[in-house]
């Protein structure tokens, strides 16, 4: 049952990749920061020192159009189909923390700029992902991974009579072999929908996130 259930996903999660790519949106180039307070790149976010303490600086990064903008805007409590996202973007349980959306892991991405990471995809884990995962972890920094649009998997295996839960269950834990065999030694998986940001694991990643930063400097 569990090889069958990783066939259906492997197979479709192939699929939707190939989608993605070539519908997806091109990314964004970050444009001015809509308050002045705000730094406009993490480099100068590193170096100011205000009323709340250190900034820490937040990559959300992953492959082009798997959902970067949507999750941001869904940690802020905000409407993705309506409200821009602004850059950075202060999350609100904790204003020290800026949110960034970086370009897909396709690029190079300077990992000394940033405290702290969120990994997402869409679809599988491919090399690029395992390979900055691997990055991250051999600089000794955190990282939360991000299977996103989950809801769109989970509709479809649906109706090929599969228990959700154990469907979840399943994909979360190859999820997190495919991270232990690129290095990540203890790896933080969640499964959710920036869409539907009450269902899956979206509450569950939004305490662990916080919890991150309760306690920094």
């Amino acid at each position: 049952m569990e090889e069958m259930m990783m066939f259906f996903y492997d197979l479709l999660s192939g699929a939707a990749d190939t989608i993605s790519r070539y519908l997806s949106r091109p990314e964004r180039t970050p444009g001015p920061c809509p308050r002045a307070r705000l730094p406009s790149h993490p480099g100068v976010a590193a170096e100011q020192r205000g009323r709340h303490g250190r900034t820490v600086n937040v990559a959300v990064t992953g492959p082009a159009g798997c959902g970067k903008s949507s999750l941001i805007l869904a940690m802020l409590g905000r409407d993705s189909g309506r409200e821009e996202l602004p850059r950075p973007a202060v999350f609100p349980a904790n204003p020290r923390v800026l949110l960034w959306e970086v370009a897909g892991v396709e690029k190079p991405l300077d990992l000394a700029a940033y405290d702290f990471f969120v990994l997402l995809t869409s679809g599988r884990i491919g090399e690029d992902e395992a390979r900055l995962a691997q990055d991250i972890e051999r600089r000794g920094r955190q990282f939360l991974f991000v299977r996103n649009k989950i809801d769109v998997y989970a509709l479809d295996t649906r109706q090929r009579n599969f228990e959700q839960d154990d469907l979840l269950r399943e994909i979360r834990r190859h999820f997190v072999k495919k991270l232990q065999a690129a290095g990540v030694k203890a790896p933080r998986v969640f499964l959710l929908s920036a869409l539907q940001p009450g269902a899956f694991d979206f509450n569950s990643f939004l305490q662990a996130f916080g919890g991150e930063f309760s306690t920094s400097p």
